[in-house]
Order: structure tokens, then C-alpha cells, then sequence
């Protein structure tokens, strides 16, 4: 754990809330930060495809059912928890349960640099669970809304639509495409700039995210305890839940460990984007101060060390 500590990515991420918190006058401009997205967005995805297009045989069903069913068991008990224990409104906990059931591919970022530091092989197509799990998570979240209603298949359809079109999911979808059809001469033209120039980009990409997390720091004094417990229980039981998925489905120990961050992060891009669009009225306050302000931080400094420390201890089971 101390070592993730020590790597750059992790060290750039706890300068910018130090920063934050000590009101240093740094920004970065809105046109830098975005070009940073799009770029990690579509570098995540042309690498995810890359790596689908070199698999000598075509990869298993079992683990991308495995990724449906954690899209769905994730926003659900999200939503329980949110309705039933804490009494949120119907429109609170679904979204709440959006932006858990949906997925980070910013956590996902940094966990492939965790990966690629420490010599870890794994299946190579992640990026897709990733997609998967954003789709199914945002829709299952939706669906509480309409649970028993005819218009329930036109609902979903509708949101469906939103889903693949929004930003962050469409450069990912992309970037799959692109390095799926790329040949091998091809992608080593590119290499340089996507896979070589990766982490660099990445660090000043984590100063900027602990900038926004040390604002996110000020929300978190209104329902703290709410915030803060669920923020740090809830990636874990997701990432548990990810991990025995991943073991049922036939993934290794070190895929077990990915697919237990996929499942343990919180959109904070994509969920709050199409949560706006169909609950414009819904304070999002909460939702962002539990994905962005906790459980992206907990992730990023403990919650993947240990993924890969209960992978490893679960598959000696």
C-alpha cells in the first residue's frame, strides 16, 4: 500500500487537495481540463481495443455476464440502502444509485497504472466491462423510477439513448473501435502518444481531480456521517462483490482485482451528466460528495492495494 502511496499519480492527486485546502490560486483552465478527458477517455479505449484485436482465441461469455449482473446488483443495493435505511425520496436514491452503479474511468485509469508499475498480466479486455458496467448500472438505477409502469420499456429506451451518446461513454466506445480494426504497424504509430505519453498526462490529470475533490471537502460538513460511511462501505462491498464474480466467471486473481475497482468506483462524469437530464430538479450534492469527495480518494489511496490483497487471499481459498 505504501508503495502505491509513493507513485507520482497518487502523490499529484494529494497535492491538488492539499492545495485545495490551503487555498492555493491554481486552476486549471476549462479547455486544458477537457482536452485531458477526452484524451485519457479515448487512450483507455484504443489501448482496451488493442488488446481485444491480439487475443488469439475469442474471450469467454461467462465474465461479461458477470459485468451485467454487477451493473444491476450494484445500483440496487445502492438504492435499497438509500431508500429504505436512510429514507431518501424515490428521485434521491435513484440518483444516488446512478452514479454508484455507474462506473469511473478515471479510478480505471489508475488502476492500469497500478497494474502496468507492478508487472501484472491480465485478460485484456477491461475496457469493455468498464462500458458495460456504466450502461447497466445508469439504466437499473433509472428503472426504479418506472418499476410498474407501461411506459417503462419507452422510459429505458429513451435513457438508453443518452447513455451510449454521452461523452465520456462515446469517446471509450470509440477508442475500442479504433484499436480493435488498428494493425499492429498502425497502432505503433500511435504508441507514442497514447500508451507511451499515458502516465504523464494522467498525473497532471490527478492534480486537477484533487483539486475538485478538495472542493467537494466543503459538502461533505452537511450529512458528514451519511457521506462519509457510505462513501467507504459501499466500494467495498462492491468491490467484494466484483471480485466473487470474477472468481465465478473464470478471471484470474489480478482481473478479480480490476473488475473489484470497476465495481467500487463511482461515476462522477458520466451519471451526473444524464442525471441532470432526466431528474433536472434532483440536488445532486450528495450523490457528488459521496462518489467524488470519498469513495474517489478511498479508492485511489487504499481501496486498490487492498482489491488486489482480497483478490489474492480469496483465490487461496
Amino acid at each position: 500500500m505504501m508503495q502505491n502511496l509513493l507513485d507520482p499519480v497518487v502523490v499529484f492527486f494529494l497535492m491538488g487537495i492539499f492545495s485545495r485546502l490551503l487555498n492555493v490560486s491554481l486552476a486549471f483552465p476549462s479547455s486544458i481540463y477537457d482536452t485531458m478527458s477526452i484524451y485519457l477517455l479515448l487512450a483507455i479505449g484504443l489501448k482496451g481495443g488493442y488488446e481485444l484485436n491480439q487475443l488469439k482465441t475469442l474471450p469467454p461469455i461467462l465474465p461479461f455476464i458477470g459485468a451485467v449482473i454487477i451493473g444491476m446488483i450494484v445500483p440496487t443495493i445502492t438504492f435499497f440502502i438509500a431508500k429504505k435505511i436512510k429514507h431518501f425520496s424515490t428521485k434521491e436514491a435513484v440518483a444516488l444509485a446512478a452514479h454508484y452503479g455507474a462506473a469511473s474511468a478515471v479510478t480505471f485509469a489508475v488502476v492500469l497504472n497500478y497494474m502496468e508499475d507492478n508487472g501484472f498480466q491480465h485478460e485484456g479486455y477491461f475496457t469493455v466491462f468498464l462500458v458495460i458496467i456504466e450502461v447497466c448500472g445508469i439504466l437499473t438505477a433509472f428503472s426504479f423510477l418506472h418499476l410498474g409502469k407501461a411506459n417503462l420499456k419507452a422510459s429505458l429506451t429513451k435513457i438508453f439513448h443518452d447513455v451510449l451518446l454521452n461523452k465520456s461513454i462515446f469517446l471509450m466506445l470509440m477508442g475500442i473501435f479504433v484499436g480493435w480494426i488498428s494493425s499492429v504497424k498502425g497502432f505503433g504509430h500511435v504508441k507514442i502518444l497514447f500508451i507511451d505519453l499515458f502516465k504523464g498526462i494522467l498525473c497532471f490529470f490527478m492534480l486537477e481531480m484533487g483539486l475538485v475533490c478538495g472542493q467537494q471537502f466543503e459538502k461533505i460538513k452537511e450529512n458528514k456521517r451519511f457521506i462519509i460511511s457510505f462513501g467507504i462501505v459501499m466500494p467495498l462491498i462492491a468491490g467484494l462483490i466484483g471480485i466473487l464474480m470474477a472468481k465465478a466467471t473464470g478471471l484470474s486473481s489480478v482481473g478479480a482485482a480490476i473488475l473489484a475497482t470497476i465495481a467500487a468506483s463511482a461515476s462522477y462524469i458520466a451519471a451526473p451528466v444524464v442525471t441532470r437530464s432526466v431528474l433536472p430538479d434532483v440536488n445532486l450534492s450528495v450523490p457528488l460528495a459521496c462518489s467524488l469527495g470519498v469513495t474517489f480518494p478511498f479508492n485511489v489511496l487504499v481501496g486498490i492495494p487492498f482489491y488486489f490483497y482480497l483478490a489474492n487471499l480469496i483465490y487461496t481459498v
